[in-house]
């Protein structure tokens, strides 16, 4: 130092270079721990002055060499980016649910944040890798726990109701079995005139207008119906079921049937394909169903006919 303050030293040692002066001795300070802490070939902690000579030598290739500084993201925006890649994983996670594609769109994805940090840091700009990673994959396996969970609670749901179905529908063999006083004009009761409602004159409990007859069968008939209430009048299905007898006990045991058939329906609905459950009601000592209007084909034009009994791996095939 005396022989730098007295112009003792060579200038040639020191023209056109940045001097940095300081200690590198481990009585002073131990140093720092750096990324490259753990290489075989560096020193496990860096001397204060050569963290210094660093940042200097950045700022000067900066300008001569037209280096660029590497620029980071301020920590809303690194939160940002972290719950973005989130949220599209659990969207994507909820809208593919199957394990497979569960997997291919872990990695697609993975994938696609290593490019888009990797084109990032060709720019000069870091961002964070690691912590996007994670949240991939905690938001992907939280939503797939969700919905097994969901689906799971819907199965027990389902199972339940089917019991109590089975349940009534015991309940309603036996009063079946009941033998019942028959009517003395019995013999020349006709049965083809018995005549439904007039289709284009009733309009159903929460605003259902019947419009046409689709089908009928011995114990329901299905209509065509507007939604009167609902913007635009929009085509739904009516399905009314008709008990074949009056008596208290047995309209019972059917609204018992009903009520559940109809949860059922209410559950199963939610899938993207069956039919939704819009609503059901009673009026009338009448069941009503009223559900989401398909246009389509009927299922006997939509398959060819077959004979005999089919493998469970050709249903499940057809099914899907």
């Amino acid at each position: 130092m005396t022989e730098v303050l007295t112009d003792q030293v060579n200038p040639n040692w020191v023209q056109d270079r940045l001097v940095i002066i300081g200690t590198t001795a481990n009585s002073l300070h131990p140093g720092f721990y750096t990324p490259y802490s753990s290489l075989s070939d560096q020193p496990a902690r860096i001397p204060r002055i050569f963290v210094h000579a660093q940042i200097a030598s950045q700022i000067l290739t900066t300008v001569l060499d037209g280096r660029p500084l590497m620029y980071y993201w301020p920590d809303w925006a690194e939160l940002l980016w972290i719950w973005s890649c989130s949220l599209v994983r659990a969207v994507l996670a909820w809208q593919w649910r199957h394990p497979l594609m569960f997997l291919l769109l872990e990695g697609f994805i993975f994938v696609g944040v290593v490019v888009i940090t990797a084109g990032f840091y060709l720019q000069a700009i870091w961002i964070p890798l690691f912590a996007p990673a994670l949240g991939l994959v905690f938001s992907g396996l939280a939503v797939m726990g969700y919905t097994t969970y969901q689906t799971q609670k819907q199965n027990q749901t389902i199972v339940l109701k089917v019991e109590q179905q089975e349940d009534a529908i015991t309940q309603l063999g036996l009063l079946l079995e009941q033998t019942t006083e028959l009517p003395s004009n019995f013999d020349d009761f006709k049965f083809a005139e018995i005549s439904i409602f007039k289709t284009d004159e009733l309009l159903l409990a929460g605003g259902f207008k019947i419009s046409k007859s689709l089908a009928s069968g011995g114990f329901s008939c299905t209509y065509l119906a507007e939604d009167t209430k609902r913007k635009g009048n929009p085509i739904c299905v009516v399905k009314e079921l008709m008990p074949t007898r009056r008596d208290p006990k047995l309209l019972q045991v059917a609204r018992r049937l009903f009520n559940t058939e109809a949860e059922i329906l209410a559950v199963l609905g939610k899938h993207p394909q069956i039919t939704e459950l819009f609503t059901y009601f009673e009026e009338d000592q009448e069941f009503y169903l009223v559900q989401e209007y398909i246009l389509g084909n009927t299922l006997s034009k939509e398959l060819t006919p077959e004979k005999g009994a089919k493998t469970e791996a050709y249903v499940v095939n057809l099914i899907q």
